[in-house]
């Protein structure tokens, strides 16, 4: 949802600003990288991050797995990265939606409320 929300701010942009305003996007698919790239990133580090058992029975013998990808450090390492990049994600998709939906208006009524109730 955060790497949707992340792609739609930035079509937004896009589709109703002016095509003057410096602000606004030069192309339909210049905020559609960060989201993919995040995403593959996310799916990475999430699948080396976990195991899940393994057993089978081959021939009258039986084979078990701990059916890890990686050794428990690197495990650890993926699991920062999986963070990592969710906080990254979460961060750019609230970076974008508050300045998408920021209105000069709203500083402006909101000032002399904060300072009354001081």
């Amino acid at each position: 949802m955060v790497w949707t929300g992340y792609a739609a701010c930035g079509l937004a942009r896009w589709q109703f600003m002016d095509p003057r305003d410096p602000g606004r996007p030069r192309r339909r698919v210049s905020y559609l990288l960060a989201p993919i790239v995040l995403h593959g990133l996310f799916n990475w580090c999430s699948t080396l991050q976990r195991c899940e058992a393994y057993e089978e029975t081959y021939k009258g013998q039986l084979y078990k797995s701990d059916g890890c990808y990686l050794p428990p450090l690197w495990r650890q390492v993926f699991r920062g990265g999986h963070m990592a990049v969710t906080l990254v994600s979460f961060y750019l998709w609230h970076a974008e939606f508050t300045e998408v939906t920021h209105d000069e208006g709203d500083d402006h009524a909101a000032a002399p409320a904060r300072a009354g109730s001081a």
